[in-house]
Parts: structure tokens; C-alpha cells; sequence
């Protein structure tokens, strides 16, 4: 199937972990991102429609930070093909230069 997204997505091949910003429950780990958003697998289900505050734990600081707190719609939501676990896409609420220096860094550390 092609691809027809506008943004080149990375896929990513190793950890970066998600936590929920609010709670500070794990909701999975990031599948793929890009500066428009994310997907991620988690082992209980998203809610599509909602907006997470979503806890990326970054390989390394970003303007002196070490983890990324990033606003982000649920825009759909499903079980993935291993019948044990959840996926969804999330769109970036506020996309900016700090998302774009996150997606470039963890694109760098996934390589």
C-alpha cells in the first residue's frame, strides 16, 4: 500500500517510552513519528477523540530537557495485529521547532 503522507514518518527501532503527562501511566511506546505526529503501541486501549498530554522520554536533553510533554489528538484507535496489545495515531496539537528538534533526535538515536 503507498504511503501518502505529506511528512516522512520514522520508524523507530528502539525504545521511547510514552507516559500519560497527567497521571504518569505508561501508555506504550512510539511505533513511528513524525513533526505532525505519532503512533504508538500500548498494551490497554486509546480513546479516539481525546486529547492525551503525552511524555515522550527522550534519548537525549533538548534544550535542556529530558523528556517532551506534547498536547495530542487521538484521531483513530485499534487493536494491533498482536491481538495483546492497542495502537493509535496521535496528531500533534502544537507543532513547532521543539517537535521538530524531538523527531530529529530520536529519528538520529533509531538509526
Amino acid at each position: 500500500m503507498e504511503d501518502k503522507r505529506a511528512v516522512k514518518r520514522h520508524n523507530l527501532y528502539s525504545s521511547v517510552w510514552v507516559r500519560d503527562g497527567g497521571s504518569g501511566i505508561e501508555l506504550g511506546q512510539v511505533y513511528d513519528i513524525s513533526v505532525h505526529g505519532a503512533q504508538v503501541v500500548g498494551n490497554e486501549p486509546f480513546e479516539k477523540g481525546r486529547t492525551y498530554k503525552l511524555q515522550l522520554e527522550l534519548p537525549e536533553e533538548i534544550l535542556g530537557k529530558k523528556e517532551a510533554l506534547l498536547d495530542a489528538l487521538c484521531v483513530w484507535a485499534s487493536r494491533d495485529l498482536n491481538p495483546s496489545y492497542f495502537k493509535a495515531g496521535f496528531r500533534f496539537v502544537d507543532r513547532g521547532t521543539f517537535i521538530e528538534s524531538i523527531v530529529g533526535l530520536i529519528h538520529e538515536y533509531t538509526l
